[in-house]
C-alpha cells in the first residue's frame, strides 16, 4: 500500500466516524429523507464526504458508497472540487440508483 493509500484510507475512516451519525439518523427515519414524486422516482439527499481518487464518498441514508467522480460531476454540474461537503440528490427508481441531481 502506497503511503497516498494509507492517507486516504484513514482519512476515509475519520470521515466515516464523524459522519456515522448523520447516517444512523438518515437510516432510523429514511422516510423522512425521502421524497416521492409522480414519476415514481424518489429522490434521496446523500452527502459527499470526500474524494479518494476517482471515486467521491458518498453517506446515504442506508450507508456509504463510493461513486466515480464523472458521474457526479456529469449528472449535477458541480465541478468535482467542489463536491466534497456538498448535498446532492440521489435519484432511486424501484429501489435501484438510477442517476444524481443537485440538490
Amino acid at each position: 500500500m502506497t503511503e497516498a493509500t494509507e492517507v486516504a484510507a484513514h482519512l476515509t475512516r475519520l470521515f466515516d466516524k464523524q459522519l456515522a451519525g448523520v447516517a444512523a439518523e438518515r437510516a432510523a427515519a429514511p422516510d423522512a429523507a425521502r421524497v416521492g414524486h409522480s414519476d415514481g422516482i424518489e429522490r434521496i439527499p446523500v452527502r459527499v464526504s470526500i474524494l479518494v481518487g476517482d471515486q467521491a464518498h458518498v453517506i446515504t441514508p442506508g450507508g456509504t458508497e463510493y461513486i466515480p467522480v464523472a458521474i457526479l460531476t456529469e449528472a449535477t454540474g458541480i465541478p468535482a472540487a467542489r463536491l466534497p461537503g456538498r448535498t446532492i440528490t440521489a435519484l432511486v427508481s424501484g429501489g435501484e440508483l438510477t442517476g444524481f441531481a443537485p440538490e
